[in-house]
């Protein structure tokens, strides 16, 4: 290997093990927030296929409404939450 290749992999090596803990914890709320909209999904179409009228019908179709909005907010709190204490975390090892 050339000193200019491995200088570049040792670069990336370099950026991706201060960017991991980040990109770990962004995939990690992702994947929380998305299976929470996924149950809403899945929970909307049993509603359509078992329809329910009047209040209740209205009641549920808000409460999916609610839960997509929801589940935005999620993941922002779940990944702010994460970056405070991974910035905590880095600060206590300088």
């Amino acid at each position: 290997m050339s000193d200019d290749a491995q200088t570049s992999a040792s670069l990336l090596a370099e950026i991706w093990s201060g960017y991991r803990p980040y990109a770990v914890a962004l995939a990690v709320d992702l994947l929380i927030s998305t299976s929470l909209w996924l149950i809403l999904f899945i929970f909307k179409v049993l509603t359509r296929w078992l329809t329910i009228s009047g209040w209740a019908g209205d009641f549920i179709v808000e409460i999916h409404s609610a839960g997509a909005v929801g589940s935005f907010l999620v993941f922002a709190i779940l990944f702010a939450v994460d970056l405070a204490r991974l910035h905590r975390r880095s600060a206590n090892r300088e």
